[in-house]
């Protein structure tokens, strides 16, 4: 189960007209939002062992989720990889936990906390655009 956090799309395909370092601070603007979801979904999410709130984790962009080991409460270690892969314009908050979306239809955890960092992620986008406009 994964929350995908786009968004940027067009800005993205508008960066061979901007400075790659604005490329950048998008990216850096994208992987802080997933740290925000990671660290609400956590807060939220109901726990009885741990396994689910322990698995809970952001892929950044650019990059593969192939190591993500964690541990319950009781020290059992699980693997954690998703295999999942994100591209320049997304970040991803996931868990592998065969379970996840029933306790999420039940008491959602990933949709409401990526709902509360939509504000602040595009006011930071928007502020990112507008700075990069002006060079």
């Amino acid at each position: 189960m994964s929350i995908k956090i786009t968004g940027i799309k067009k800005a993205v395909r508008a960066l061979g007209k901007i400075a790659p370092t604005i490329s950048d601070k998008l990216e850096d603007a994208t992987d802080e939002a997933a740290i925000n979801i990671e660290r609400m979904a956590k807060r939220n999410v109901r726990v009885d062992t741990g396994r689910l709130r322990a698995s809970i984790h952001p892929v950044f962009t650019n990059s593969n989720d192939t190591s993500f080991s964690y541990s319950d409460k009781s020290g059992k270690v699980f693997d954690g990889s998703t295999n999942e892969k994100t591209k320049s314009n997304e970040a991803l908050v996931v868990t592998n936990v065969d379970y996840a979306p029933d306790i999420e239809s039940l008491d959602p955890f990933l949709y409401p906390a990526r709902e509360a960092e939509r504000p602040q992620y595009i006011k930071r986008i928007k502020k990112i655009l507008k700075g990069g406009a002006k060079r």
